[in-house]
C-alpha cells in the first residue's frame, strides 16, 4: 500500500487485495491489473439552458438520462473499480452523489461538495463497475452563469481489474464506495 496522502498514486499493486466497503455490497477482491486512466476534461457548459443558471441555483442534475456520455467516462465495466481525482477548473460547485439520488432524499446517499478550493485529498472518489452516480452543478456566485459558459472538471486516476474473493485475505487495503477519500469535501 502507498502511504502518500496528497500525491496521486494507486492504492495497491497487482496481486494485493482490496476490501471495498460497504462490505455487504462489495467485499474482498484481488487486484489483477492497475492501469492509469487518461486525463479527461468534461465541460458541463453545453448543458446550461439559454436562460443561464441564476445566482445560488443549480443546473438540472447530470445523470445517466441527461448526460450519459459524461458518465460513460466514469462508469466502469463488470469486475472493474476506479479511483478518480477531480479538479474543478472553473468557478462553480460540483455535488457528487453516490448512489445517485433525488435531492429531496439526500440523506440516502453520500454527497460531496467540491469547488476550486477543495484540497486534493478531498477530491478523490471511487467508482465500482457502473453503480449509479449523480452530479449536480451549482452556481455559488452572486451573478448568473450565462449559457455556453465553460464549466469544466478534469478527472484522472487509476482503474483496477479485480477478482472477487470468497474469504477475507490476511491483509488488504480498505476503500469505501459512496465516500470520497473517506473525508467529506468542503465548500
Amino acid at each position: 500500500m502507498y502511504d502518500s496522502f496528497n500525491e496521486p498514486r494507486p492504492d495497491c499493486k497487482p496481486g494485493e487485495h482490496l476490501k471495498v466497503l460497504p462490505e455487504k455490497n462489495y467485499g474482498y477482491y484481488r487486484v489483477l491489473v492497475v492501469e492509469p486512466l487518461p486525463e479527461r476534461i468534461i465541460n458541463f457548459g453545453a448543458l446550461i439552458p439559454a436562460a443561464g443558471i441564476p445566482a445560488g441555483q443549480s443546473l438540472a442534475r447530470v445523470n445517466n438520462q441527461t448526460a450519459g456520455t459524461v458518465l460513460a467516462v466514469i462508469n466502469q465495466k463488470d469486475g472493474e473499480f476506479a479511483k478518480f481525482y477531480v479538479d474543478i477548473l472553473d468557478r462553480f460547485l460540483v455535488v457528487i452523489s453516490q448512489p445517485e439520488n433525488d435531492p429531496k432524499y439526500g440523506t440516502k446517499a453520500a454527497q460531496f461538495f467540491l469547488n476550486q478550493n477543495t484540497p486534493l485529498h478531498q477530491r478523490i472518489f471511487w467508482q465500482f463497475e457502473d453503480d449509479s452516480l449523480g452530479i449536480t452543478i451549482w452556481n455559488p456566485l452572486a451573478a448568473a452563469i450565462a449559457a455556453a459558459t465553460p464549466l469544466r472538471i478534469r478527472i484522472w486516476g487509476y482503474k483496477y481489474k479485480l477478482e472477487k474473493l470468497q474469504m477475507a485475505p490476511a491483509m488488504s487495503t480498505t476503500v469505501t464506495c459512496g465516500s470520497m477519500s473517506n473525508v467529506t469535501g468542503g465548500i
